[in-house]
């Protein structure tokens, strides 16, 4: 079986690859942390399995919080530095891996993760990466999860992919958002909620768009599922 490795990321970075931002999940966090905190701005963020660090970016000129970025990847961390300092954004990155980070505890407001959990095979290390994270979270902080969707077209894509030894990071699984809730309860959190974000694609003609919608079928459209958590 295809394993998700570092040589993996190593070749994407090198590309220099660029992901899509979160935009609602990251609206999503700065609502909830203001209704249980306050303000971001000022605050201490950190994003586990970073990539291309795009979401911290986006999070920091939305918040003005000072982002943290952890990756395992030495090509990450390279395009890490270099998009930060394109976005004009200060950033603090720290090559390592995230199931045993070299960060103090209770360190950071808001801990969060994109498309990263599903990279791991076992429950158990799954668990111990999100009690890694919960870790390095101050009490009352927020640590969200983002990872993909089972029921959706996304996955059934990914599945063909893998299967032919094309998939991109050569392994990957997805979640409902009850095995989601399931796995944050079994790290020892409280779910705050779990969300499921589907559109149709920007690519869709606009009446293609409003059908869908009108349909109830983004759901079917969906790529990710997001849990948000406290300690």
């Amino acid at each position: 079986m295809a394993e998700s490795t570092v040589q993996h990321w190593d070749a994407l970075w090198e590309q220099h690859k660029n992901e899509p931002v979160h935009d609602r999940q990251l609206l999503r966090i700065i609502e909830l942390y203001r209704s249980m905190r306050g303000s971001l701005k000022g605050k201490r963020v950190l994003e586990t399995g970073a990539g291309s660090g795009v979401d911290s970016i986006t999070l920091a000129k939305m918040t003005g919080c000072k982002p943290h970025c952890v990756d395992y990847s030495k090509r990450s961390i390279a395009f890490l530095r270099k998009n930060f300092k394109a976005a004009k954004v200060t950033g603090h990155f720290i090559h390592a891996d995230m199931r045993k980070m070299p960060i103090k505890d209770r360190t950071f407001d808001v801990v969060f993760s994109n498309g990263v959990l599903e990279h791991f095979k076992t429950e158990n290390e799954r668990i111990a990466i999100v009690k890694e994270q919960s870790r390095v979270l101050r009490p009352g902080g927020l640590l969200v999860i983002g990872v993909p969707e089972t029921y959706s077209l996304y996955t059934i894509k990914k599945q063909i992919a893998i299967r032919r030894g094309t998939w991109f990071a050569g392994w990957e699984t997805q979640f409902s958002k009850r095995e989601l809730r399931a796995l944050a309860t079994k790290a020892k959190l409280k779910v705050v909620e779990c969300r499921v974000y589907g559109n149709a694609p920007l690519s869709f003609p606009p009446l293609l768009q409003r059908i869908t919608t009108m349909l109830h079928i983004n759901r079917w459209l969906a790529s990710d599922v997001v849990v948000y958590c406290t300690k």
